[in-house]
């Protein structure tokens, strides 16, 4: 069954054929729909990276049919008037200064993480036929990282989102789980999701530690209550356990007590 709606399918399509397959990738809340239950909300947009300087794609997406601009939000496009999509182009030019500029409100936002999402995008069938590629769970949680960091206080679904991820990433029964060296990191059981989560970021991403430990700090910092609110119910109850969890990830990924 597919995870997209006729109409997210149809949108999908019609962004494949104008910048290609290897050109377009999945990222945001409708790629965690593709590859989890996503129980804790529902999402009708799409986000999506396209290799493409700025300027140009913002003409070749008016120019393709079916599209039409926000009027207020840059980044996003509606297709039919029924799906709406935040469209972020990344090129060369983009990556090398860390930042995409949109080029009418001269608004920037960083582009950390955005080279692995291209990088690490693997295929998923679509029911009507074809492929879109998504990006790997790990990385759409350090992009929500990203995008939390950018604006806190408009980000803050990022925040429920990343503690879901971390939730649901391993299965109770998954093998992963029972080789986990517990004893010596004075971790459980039940923070096993968290800490692999953690541990293959650190294998793809090694070199984004200070994003990982900004945010982490932002969050025990200031934004534990909050974070806790959007929260699996047991991590609601009492942000400590949120805390443990958030440990568990650093441990993962680090290796180290933090």
């Amino acid at each position: 069954m597919s995870p997209f709606t006729p109409a997210q399918e149809a949108a999908l399509r019609s962004l494949l054929a104008l910048w290609g397959h290897d050109h377009v990738v999945l990222v945001g809340g409708a790629a965690l729909g593709a590859l989890t239950a996503m129980t804790w909300r529902t999402t009708k947009d799409i986000d999506l990276l396209v290799t493409a300087e700025p300027a140009e794609a913002t003409r070749q997406l008016a120019a393709h049919p079916g599209w039409t601009k926000d009027p207020v939000h840059e980044p996003r496009w509606m297709f039919r008037g029924e799906v709406a999509a935040d469209i972020i182009p990344v090129d060369p030019a983009s990556v090398a200064s860390d930042r995409i500029v949109w080029p009418e409100s001269g608004a920037a936002m960083s582009t950390e993480g955005l080279e692995l999402a291209r990088a690490l995008a693997a295929p998923l069938a679509l029911s009507s036929g074809g492929t879109v590629r998504v990006a790997p769970m790990p990385v759409i949680v350090l992009l929500k990282m990203v995008s939390f960091l950018d604006r806190p206080h408009d980000r803050v679904r990022d925040l429920a989102d990343i503690a879901w991820s971390l939730h649901d990433y391993v299965p109770d029964a998954d093998e992963r789980r029972f080789d986990l060296p517990f004893g010596a990191l004075g971790i459980e059981f039940d923070q096993g999701s968290s800490y692999l989560m953690g541990a293959e970021l650190r294998a793809i991403a090694a070199d984004h530690e200070a994003l990982v430990d900004h945010f982490v700090r932002a969050v025990e910092g200031g934004w534990i209550d909050t974070m806790a609110l959007g929260a699996p119910t047991a991590w609601r109850r009492d942000p400590a356990e949120l805390r443990r969890q958030l440990r568990a990830f650093r441990l993962g990924f680090d290796g180290a007590p933090h």
